[in-house]
């Protein structure tokens, strides 16, 4: 109706600028990364990176029990920031899991971004997930969540789970969380 040919027309859910996404991975090089990588203490382990606001829906609580599951070599960076961030990190220091976590902040452009998702293994939201998603895709990280597809946003459609990211049983809460990333 407004003249553009149907075939030319398409829908996306949400998205992201992807082509920002890889200029910014683009821009850092390995010996920038590994600068980078130990600037900010990630050298010797393997890292979960979590990417959202810090509040309930997030499911943000659930991170400090997921690292106590883990093994010692794993790691959480957090990426965001919240009403749960203080509750969040004094969780953490009462399972003895400070020193595994790095609180990275909230971080909007992607050259700040890019280092942290490079330095990472997988994303895990543990809450309702939406363009983290679809962010986490961008960086090439696969994404692990739950399995209540239903209780995600949209961007859930974008999951394929075996080929860019894994479910875990919600159910069961952090040890099936752990058992899939530790997988």
């Amino acid at each position: 109706r407004m003249g553009f040919p149907a075939h030319r027309v398409s829908a996306l859910n949400n998205g992201i600028d992807v082509a920002s996404v890889d200029a910014a991975v683009s821009s850092w090089d390995a010996s920038r990364l590994d600068a980078f990588r130990t600037q900010h203490g990630l050298d010797g382990k393997s890292w979960v990176a979590f990417i959202g606001r810090l509040r309930p829906r997030s499911g943000v609580e659930l991170l400090p029990e997921l690292l106590s599951r883990l093994p010692a070599s794993i790691g959480v960076i957090i990426v965001g920031d919240g009403e749960l961030r203080a509750q969040t990190a004094a969780a953490f220091d009462a399972h003895g899991l400070g020193e595994r976590v790095r609180w990275a902040g909230a971080i909007y452009e992607n050259d700040r971004l890019a280092p942290w998702m490079m330095a990472a293994r997988c994303m895990f939201y543990p809450g309702t997930v939406g363009l983290s998603l679809i962010h986490a895709l961008a960086y090439g990280l696969p994404v692990v969540v739950h399995d209540e597809a239903t209780e995600h946003g949209p961007e859930i459609a974008a999951l394929q789970p075996g080929v860019n990211g894994a479910t875990f049983r919600r159910s069961a809460g952090a040890a099936s969380a752990a058992e899939v990333i530790s997988g």
